[in-house]
């Protein structure tokens, strides 16, 4: 009887800190619409005052903008279609560390640019197991923009797999694990 108990307070306390982590996630994706459509009313208001002027270089942001929210829609369309069960992780067998090592590399010299030190380091050579390689990438590429984006420059990002980076790390960790992007090995 108190082992049920327990177990039933240990999943309600994983519910409360996935429906948690599912607000932080929407105010998130809700501040990320903010920039390309504030960059789109702009350059929309630049081009129309001064045509001559920003019509190339407007177009050109207006497009690129407008894809960037057509990603971010695409991807709160598919939060849907995972929590309601109807997206499948398309599972493959495979070394997690290398692939994760590749989807860290293009961001390093980002980082340099901003002299951010970003690193990977793990006590694992390799991890061979099944995950969704689409999925995993798609959340270590956000993941690791926004590192970037908020990390004052001369700070480190990822350092050691061994230690817990954060809070919020760690219930997208959960998340991740939960919704079956990463599948047992």
């Amino acid at each position: 009887l108190r082992f049920k108990r327990r177990l039933a307070q240990a999943e309600a306390r994983s519910l409360r800190e996935l429906d948690l982590a599912k607000t932080r996630l929407y105010t998130n994706i809700s501040h990320e619409f903010r920039t390309p459509i504030t960059v789109i009313l702009g350059m929309a208001r630049q081009v129309r005052e001064q045509p001559e002027k920003w019509f190339r270089q407007g177009l050109d942001m207006i497009t690129e903008n407008s894809r960037r929210l057509l990603r971010l829609v695409n991807q709160m369309l598919d939060l849907s279609k995972l929590e309601a069960g109807a997206m499948e992780a398309q599972l493959q067998q495979g070394d997690v560390i290398a692939y994760l090592r590749y989807l860290v590399e293009p961001f390093q010299w980002h980082a340099q640019t901003k002299n951010i030190q970003l690193e990977f380091h793990t006590s694992e050579k390799e991890l061979w197991m099944d995950f969704d390689p689409e999925k995993l990438g798609h959340i270590c590429s956000n993941l690791l923009s926004n590192a970037i984006k908020f990390t004052p420059g001369g700070g480190p990002v990822f350092r050691d797999g061994k230690k817990r980076i954060s809070r919020s790390v760690e219930r997208i960790r959960n998340f991740i694990i939960r919704t079956g992007i990463l599948g047992g090995g």
